[in-house]
């Protein structure tokens, strides 16, 4: 099974810009997107293949957030509600459990702003996926996540000069922590110990080019599967957005362990 994660930072700015298509050339059989920033689903006709069949939930405060699952796996039930009444409302979140025994969580955690003003919230929600990953440890579970979050000095160019700045708080970093103590695995990190190796970049002085950026978009499998993972790669030069995809392989047909 290959899954595609990107935070799109707007789905018809990705599609005006030409690079949208592009990622259905990997032959993903799922596909989420994060921040898609939509008012609503219209957009969906026309541009997904026909074989997909597309979740996708809406921000009630249109045209902000927004998460969305495209799979040409076979459904099995489908959730969009976590239990945290701002988080929900704001589309953050959906949860597919595929025919196959898998399930696949999308998620869009909240920044936290530079001034920390919605520190509290994010750390409530964070609760919130913990308990969520302690409920689905045992199961086949994978949670794709802009989890806005660097866990370590080797996920961020300028740990040094960004410590305890949002995105790499102690508080926040714990978070992480706590994730992969529930049974779960940072999948990238289980197949790549590199330093250098980045998924998302502020906008300005080159950033990019210069690769001053951040790993904060993950996927978190449960530690049943991580035997299953067959590669994790991030591809830097896919564009249309300030971040990049990330393309898993895991393997579905060899029983867990």
């Amino acid at each position: 099974m290959r899954i595609l994660t990107w935070n799109v930072n707007g789905l018809r700015s990705l599609i005006s810009s030409g690079n949208f298509e592009q990622i259905f050339d990997y032959n993903p059989d799922v596909i989420c997107l994060q921040e898609t920033k939509l008012s609503d689903n219209f957009i969906f006709d026309g541009i997904v293949q026909n074989e997909y069949r597309v979740f996708s939930n809406l921000s009630e405060n249109k045209g902000r957030n927004g998460v969305c699952i495209f799979t040409r796996l076979s459904v099995k039930s489908s959730s969009d509600v976590i239990g945290h009444k701002r988080f929900d409302s704001e589309g953050r979140y959906l949860y597919v459990e595929l025919e196959n025994g898998y399930s696949i969580i999308n998620i869009y955690m909240p920044h936290g702003k530079r001034d920390k003003s919605d520190m509290s919230y994010k750390l409530d929600v964070a609760q919130k996926i913990i308990q969520l990953a302690k409920s689905l440890c045992n199961k086949q579970a994978i949670i794709c996540t802009d989890f806005n979050i660097a866990h370590k000095e080797i996920d961020l160019a300028r740990a040094k000069e960004n410590r305890n700045n949002t995105m790499f708080t102690d508080d926040e970093r714990s978070i992480v922590s706590k994730l992969l103590e529930s049974n779960f695995t940072d999948a990238f990190r289980y197949c790549c110990a590199e330093s250098g190796q980045y998924t998302w970049w502020p906008y300005g002085f080159h950033a990019k080019e210069r690769n001053i950026g951040w790993r904060i978009d993950y996927y978190f499998v449960s530690d049943i599967l991580k035997n299953k993972i067959k590669n994790v790669n991030i591809y830097k030069d896919i564009t249309g957005s300030d971040h990049c995809p990330i393309i898993m392989d895991i393997g579905v047909n060899e029983g867990v362990d």
